[in-house]
């Protein structure tokens, strides 16, 4: 491992005092005398230290891949280029330092594909164990999921609970954990999965990767072999007939039943995909803007996110597809039968919405690659909404959500807070919880708060559970919306507050059991 651009900090034999000022550096020689030359990240200057020589050690690898990205063959440092790229085609690696994907690798050895990726800052790895190939950070925002493998090496050390024992869902109100096996911080008031002997904690995405038989509520540590679907599967995908194929064939199935998306997608691809190449917009509604235009200027479609604008629905024959439509035709896995409608608000954060709904999954013990949700934003084409082909006529809001509704017969409503949320304040939602009730028991609702507003709630339940809603001053980004949603509910409005008041109120107690009193 000792070779020009390993990266390395002071080894157990270490003799030359505060010359690296505690950093790290990336080793630019190799002598035959078993001495490397070091430029410290700190100091900007280099030296050479012994790796062998005199049996002594100076130095430990680090196991970053480069300090901060490979172009062109070359690994660049802080100053200057070094030649020797550690990133480059075949060369074998294991999840390094910054490792955040779960068990993507399988728990082992990948392949680097090419030296470049199409995003700056990353590589693309085959991963021998799970079948998966996706890109990942060498140097991106400074971050570093590779480190190299050893020669002969074939398995990630990865911790594994030797107890036995089911990990039990457990959440921690006073205390923070650090997962396992990713090492991420797991908050207090945040659930994990807990072994009772062994201290032996784990994150719900790390847990969610482990579960080797999707039978057993609580599983012990197997992890995959083999991959169900490859979860950074590039975007571009079919084309022609094959891709036409599929959208006629989502078209014949979303006519008896809604399609949904699934939560895995959302959260393995579609998230770290707009973070990276659109990392101005935050929203959802910041990101509709951008692909569909904004209210007033939605003339054409100005990007072609995810192939839904050059793609053509077969339903009017003229391009343009939902979000949905435009996933299930590059890959039929993360597209299904919508098992859950989800009552949400477009204006709130990417991220925290689809961690909202992954935490879902992990809390409820469902696999988030099964999860098929039904959001509006991916699975309604907004083309029709905006621009109806000709003859058509525009969708009826109403109409559309209350068929989708009464076939998913779950819905989740996903609140940005617990007292004063903006879910309260917009016509929309408050119309799908009083369509959900009014459907006489055959829907299931649920409340899950987004991360943020969830730890709040947790750490200091309100003294007051009075939640105000009132449908009459709720708004609606189009005037029509409002209009139509107005004229259903305006004659029965205090009943509407009501039930929809008393319906989340109880969907919140659930989220504490008998410590928000009161409430039934």
């Amino acid at each position: 491992l000792a070779r020009r651009g390993v990266r390395v900090r002071r080894g157990p034999d270490w003799a030359s005092g505060d010359e690296d000022r505690g950093a790290e550096g990336v080793i630019v020689d190799v002598d035959s005398e078993g001495r490397a030359t070091v430029f410290w990240d700190f100091t900007g200057e280099s030296g050479p230290y012994r790796i062998g020589q005199e049996g002594k050690c100076d130095l430990q690898v680090v196991g970053k891949l480069s300090d901060l990205v490979t172009v062109l063959g070359k690994v660049h440092t802080g100053n200057e280029p070094v030649s020797g790229s550690l990133a480059r085609p075949e060369t074998r690696v294991v999840r390094g330092s910054d490792w955040k994907w779960g068990l993507q690798d399988g728990a082992g050895v990948g392949i680097v594909q090419s030296e470049v990726s199409r995003l700056a800052g990353w590589v693309p790895v085959k991963w021998e164990n799970s079948c998966q190939t996706a890109d990942y950070r060498v140097g991106y925002e400074e971050c570093y999921d590779l480190a190299l493998a050893e020669e002969g090496q074939h398995v990630s050390q990865i911790p594994q609970c030797q107890c036995s024992q089911d990990l039990v869902l457990q959440v921690d109100v006073e205390h923070s954990h650090e997962c396992d096996l990713c090492s991420s911080e797991i908050l207090a008031r945040h659930p994990m999965r807990r072994c009772g002997i062994c201290d032996f904690d784990l994150c719900p995405d790390c847990f969610l990767g482990l579960v080797g038989s999707a039978s057993k509520e609580a599983t012990q540590l197997r992890p995959r072999r083999q991959c169900t679907s490859d979860l950074l599967r590039s975007s571009a995908g079919l084309k022609g007939s094959q891709e036409n194929e599929r959208l006629r064939d989502l078209a014949r199935k979303e006519s008896t039943y809604p399609q949904g998306v699934s939560v895995n997608y959302l959260h393995a691809f579609f998230k770290q995909r707009v973070k990276v190449e659109y990392p101005e917009h935050k929203t959802f509604a910041d990101l509709g803007d951008f692909i569909w235009g904004k209210p007033k200027l939605r003339r054409k479609i100005p990007v072609d996110f995810l192939q839904h604008g050059s793609l053509t629905d077969p339903k009017d024959g003229i391009q343009g597809v939902s979000l949905c439509h435009a996933i299930g035709a590059t890959d039929a896995d993360h597209v299904g039968d919508a098992n859950l409608f989800v009552s949400w608000v477009w204006r709130y954060n990417i991220d925290e919405f689809v961690d909202a709904l992954y935490l879902y999954c992990s809390e409820q013990e469902q696999d988030p690659a099964r999860t098929f949700v039904w959001v509006c934003f991916f699975c309604n084409n907004q083309r029709h909404w905006l621009k109806p082909a000709a003859g058509f006529a525009p969708p009826n809001g109403i109409e559309i959500f209350g068929k989708t509704l009464k076939k998913i017969k779950r819905m989740v409503c996903v609140l940005d807070d617990s007292m004063n949320a903006l879910y309260f304040k917009r016509v929309w939602t408050v119309y799908e919880v009083f369509l959900a009730l009014s459907l006489k028991k055959l829907v299931d609702v649920e409340v899950v708060l987004l991360p943020a507003a969830r730890e709040k709630f947790l750490s200091a339940l309100p003294k007051s559970q009075d939640l105000i809603i009132d449908v009459m001053k709720a708004q609606a980004t189009e005037p029509k919306d409002m209009e139509l949603i107005l004229g259903e509910l305006s004659e029965n409005a205090d009943d509407v507050n009501r039930l929809v008041a008393n319906c989340l109120k109880l969907g919140l107690s659930k989220l504490v059991g008998d410590r928000w009193a009161g409430v039934k």
